[in-house]
């Protein structure tokens, strides 16, 4: 499996037509957070309802949201 058929973050927002300034509005975090998330330059923290919202907004189970964000680092390992 290449990387690009890794569920990630980025692919989630954009498989429901979110930008990232459209997902940051929502959740009320600036875009610079929202593209920091999807680099994996930090990692959200968020409580438990900002996080089912996240969820309620990329339209994924807890499990993939987790599973998006842990492939972000594995990405990042393989390509340095």
């Amino acid at each position: 499996m290449g990387n690009e058929d890794l569920l990630t973050l980025k692919m989630l927002r954009q498989n429901v037509g979110l930008s990232q300034v459209q997902l940051a509005e929502l959740l009320g975090v600036r875009q610079a957070t929202i593209s920091d998330w999807e680099r994996g330059k930090t990692e959200p923290t968020l409580t438990p309802s900002e996080m089912q919202k996240l969820c309620h907004l990329l339209n994924c189970s807890l499990a993939e949201l987790v599973e998006a964000l842990e492939n972000i680092k594995r990405i990042h390992q393989i390509n340095g």
